[in-house]
């Protein structure tokens, strides 16, 4: 081992230096290097034993040996040098070769490493003159391929984290039944000159489809039957939010179906008051009535609605109801045998509002509702208000109080009711 290494001074401490490492940068143990030394670079290196890269800061080496002084720049690594050691590498090797047969050469500063958009200065002597040259270095470790590789890898891995598995012979059993399917089967079938994007294998309908980079995917195609199937598993499987960001992401899915589910608002009360608050990413104060109403906007969301569409030659029924956390609306009509429809859910949470009295709580809730209604009862359709306590009485007779009442008042009266 000797005859690889000699006694030299790494920024004025005496440690061995190792020669013919095979390494293209020369590598320093951070025992040796001081915070004003780093030269704010980065270089990235392969491992024999990996195919990860590592990245590694730069410092500014002054190295005194027999070979020659030079003023170099060196990665630091930490756990996995032998401390007492500096490992040379190729390029400051060649340099120093250069220096035994040029010795009339200046050299001030030798990059051995190549950083990203680093610019390296060359004094080159010509005609007993020096001129310099700026050279641009490129990283040649990191290629276009490599980043676009581990993009997809990253895309694949947070791909099959949404993934479903269902099961195989149901499937198989139902797809060839499948009415829906039909005409998409018989064209994977039919032998013509046109290729078509639908294909069997093992009984199983593919659509063929290829994306930006020119890569083809088959996807299997699922009938109706089992995509609602799918879609609910996906709704009991959500995970619990840990934070704000996630608590809205769960409401913006669930808020699209608000409609379908009866006083909306209320049931999620709990979480929207976790949201006040400017920080986005703060954890936010999880407790049991935010587990509850998380879990029961999950039933709602996975039970089948059975709503009906409006018939305008009937009368409408409006219910409104009101309570501390908020309003629930529900549009109805009666259909030929005296069956009361469902047609419509509205919901909304109060704020402000929730120091208002009784009375003040049930007229908001009818405002909201013939505000939101309108397209209903628009061309003078009449309909009914079933409601608590009698809110449009108090509201007739106190509407010249405040102005606010006054406006309700005004509201009301293009309405028939």
């Amino acid at each position: 081992m000797s005859r690889y290494t000699s006694i030299g001074k790494v920024n004025g401490v005496e440690v061995r230096i190792l020669h013919d490492t095979g390494a293209t940068p020369d590598l320093i143990c951070n025992k040796y290097v001081k915070p004003h030394m780093y030269t704010n670079e980065e270089v990235w290196l392969r491992t024999p034993l990996e195919e990860n890269l590592i990245c590694l800061p730069l410092v500014e080496v002054e190295l005194d040996c027999e070979m020659g002084h030079i003023i170099t720049k060196a990665a630091v690594i930490r756990d996995f040098l032998d401390q007492g050691r500096y490992l040379l590498g190729n390029k400051t090797a060649a340099l120093f070769e250069d220096l035994k047969t040029k010795k009339d050469a200046k050299v001030h500063m030798l990059i051995a490493v190549e950083t990203r958009a680093q610019k390296k200065l060359l004094e080159i002597e010509k005609d007993g003159t020096q001129s310099v040259e700026q050279l641009d270095e490129k990283l040649n470790e990191i290629t276009v391929e490599r980043k676009e590789k581990r993009k997809r890898k990253r895309f694949y891995l947070w791909l099959k984290n949404l993934l479903y598995k269902i099961s195989l012979k149901p499937l198989l059993k139902y797809l060839p039944k499948s009415k829906e399917l039909k005409i998409l089967i018989a064209e994977a079938q039919k032998k013509t000159y046109k290729v078509s994007k639908y294909v069997l294998e093992n009984n199983m309908l593919f659509y063929k489809k290829t994306d930006e980079i020119g890569t083809e995917r088959k996807l299997l195609v699922v009938p109706e039957k089992f995509r609602e199937q799918l879609m609910i598993m996906a709704i009991k499987d959500f995970p619990t939010p840990t934070n704000k960001t996630q608590i809205r992401a769960f409401l913006d899915l669930a808020g699209y179906y608000r409609k379908y589910i009866p006083e909306f608002s209320v049931i999620s009360a709990p979480l929207t008051n976790l949201l006040k608050g400017h920080c986005r990413k703060s954890t936010s104060g999880w407790n049991s009535s935010c587990r509850k109403a998380f879990e029961e906007l999950k039933e709602k969301l996975s039970e089948n609605p059975v709503l009906y569409s409006p018939n305008f030659s009937k009368r409408f029924i409006i219910r409104c109801d009101a309570s501390n956390l908020g309003i629930g609306v529900v549009l109805t009509q009666l259909s030929d045998y005296d069956e009361e429809h469902l047609i419509m859910y509205l919901s909304k949470n109060f704020y402000l509002q929730s120091k208002s009295t009784v009375l003040q709580k049930e007229c908001t809730a009818i405002i909201y509702a013939v505000q939101k209604l309108k397209c209903y009862f628009d061309g003078q359709q009449k309909f009914i208000i079933q409601t608590d306590h009698n809110p449009l009485v108090w509201l007739e007779k106190n509407s010249g109080t405040k102005p606010r009442l006054l406006r309700w008042a005004l509201i009301l009266q293009s309405f028939k009711f």
